[in-house]
């Protein structure tokens, strides 16, 4: 079902779920799709009580846009999609990067298959 990998993060370790893996699932709780950079997005999903970032072909999954990221879920059972936004700029200027600085808006689900 998930993976038993464990990356880790500033925040600790965190579970991995295999894109293939994900699909199959019969319920996701929430997808958070990440913004890294103003055109690069990664994503993390919520199962239950278990927080997992989403790999495929072993490294974490990254798209050019939001969208394309959502589309690789169509079909599944995801209750809320988010995108969120952590700014690095406390840490830039010697604040503590304690995540209080985060955007996190609901967005839509899929519209369907991209062309």
């Amino acid at each position: 079902m998930t993976d038993d990998n464990k990356q880790s993060t500033g925040y600790g370790a965190v579970k991995s779920i295999r894109l293939n893996s994900l699909k199959q699932q019969p319920h996701i709780d929430k997808v958070e799709i990440l913004s890294i950079t103003p055109s690069l997005y990664t994503m993390r999903v919520f199962i239950g009580n278990s927080e997992y970032l989403v790999l495929d072909h072993g490294a974490s999954i990254r798209r050019g846009n939001a969208e394309a990221l959502k589309q690789l879920l169509l079909g599944c059972n995801v209750d809320e999609y988010r995108l969120v936004h952590q700014s690095a700029y406390d840490e830039m200027v010697g604040q503590p990067g304690d995540g209080i600085n985060r955007l996190s808006v609901r967005t839509s689900p899929p519209k369907g298959p991209l062309d």
